[in-house]
């Protein structure tokens, strides 16, 4: 009798064993099946209508206008905002996937949807809508990711989050020096703190090599003996200032007033280049404080309401090679 109760009591936890089995390869058949490699998330289809972007502290929405065919800032159309970034997110968005789906089974901030890392919202052209929170990284390469009010996570590639990591100024097209040869420059003037003014001039010589003439404004023109080491230092001068280049938009419709939070009110220095290559013209730029990080400067081009960052290197480099041109030629 003993060893039949001990025969039941060991089939019944067989019994047990097999139905925790079970159990756990429904489970496991039910999650594999949520790994459906390259499902699609949303049903974008159709042509660029409309975004709303929430990223970086920023909640910005944007219309696309097809008849100027570009993206328009709904708050301000005058804003002059670069369409190529919208149109990737919109279209990542339209053909976007996921490695894994699975109904969450913890709450939303666990996969870092309270708040989002980012929140995008796009509507096509024949009316279709997706609404996504894009939460916490899973590592360098995945993101959790869910339909506004839905239940469903979605993993998804890092490279869609990435091209949400957007700011408004980001988005900016930014104004931009013009692209020039070191040949190309004429004329440069230059104003800066402990350089009087001066004004470099390059003109044409007949003996073989391009002669150089500097005009301090306190005094009259003189021309410089033909001398090629000095006529080198004006060549190394004019392929700094070419080199010059906008790295990014810092402010936009500012006024005067609000300049001098840049330090344009007291500029560090002022520089009016004048060009004649394949593109003829001139431009000012009027450089001010060093960003907080101290890499950049802010400028002004021309008379723009846009504040623009330069690299403060490069600038320093123009300027003091000025200084030591302008003591070589005393």
């Amino acid at each position: 009798m003993a060893k039949s109760k001990k025969t039941l009591l060991i089939l019944l936890c067989v019994l047990v064993l097999a139905a925790a089995a079970y159990i756990i390869s429904v489970e496991v058949a039910k999650h594999k099946a949520a790994e459906d490699t390259g499902a699609r998330v949303g049903a974008l289809s159709g042509d660029l209508n409309a975004l709303t972007l929430t990223a970086n502290g920023e909640t910005n929405a944007f219309t696309f206008d097809k008849a100027q065919d570009k993206w328009l800032l709904d708050a301000d159309e005058e804003y002059p905002l670069r369409s190529s970034p919208l149109n990737t997110i919109f279209n990542k968005m339209k053909s976007l996937t996921a490695s894994r789906v699975f109904e969450a089974t913890e709450g939303p901030a666990f996969y870092g949807f309270e708040p989002p890392t980012y929140a995008v919202s796009a509507v096509d052209a024949d009316g279709q809508r997706l609404d996504l929170l894009v939460g916490k990284a899973l590592d360098d390469e995945r993101y959790y990711a869910t339909e506004q009010g839905g239940t469903t996570v979605y993993i998804i590639s890092s490279e869609f989050a990435d091209a949400l990591d957007q700011t408004l100024l980001g988005l900016a097209r930014a104004d931009s020096l013009p692209t020039l040869n070191k040949k190309d420059i004429t004329e440069l003037d230059i104003t800066s703190e402990g350089l009087p003014q001066h004004l470099f001039i390059r003109s044409a010589a007949g003996d073989g090599y391009e002669r150089f003439i500097r005009t301090p404004v306190q005094s009259s023109t003189g021309e410089l003996e033909d001398d090629e080491a000095l006529s080198k230092s004006f060549d190394d001068l004019f392929g700094y200032v070419s080199e010059l280049s906008v790295e990014s938009a810092a402010d936009w419709k500012v006024t005067d007033t609000q300049a001098a939070a840049y330090g344009l009110n007291a500029p560090y220095a002022v520089l009016r280049v004048s060009y004649d290559g394949d593109k003829t013209g001139s431009y000012t730029l009027t450089v001010g404080a060093l960003d907080e990080e101290g890499v950049t400067r802010y400028c002004r081009l021309d008379d723009s309401d846009m504040i623009v960052t330069v690299r403060a290197t490069f600038i320093d480099r123009v300027l003091s090679n000025a200084a030591a041109l302008a003591s070589q030629t005393d």
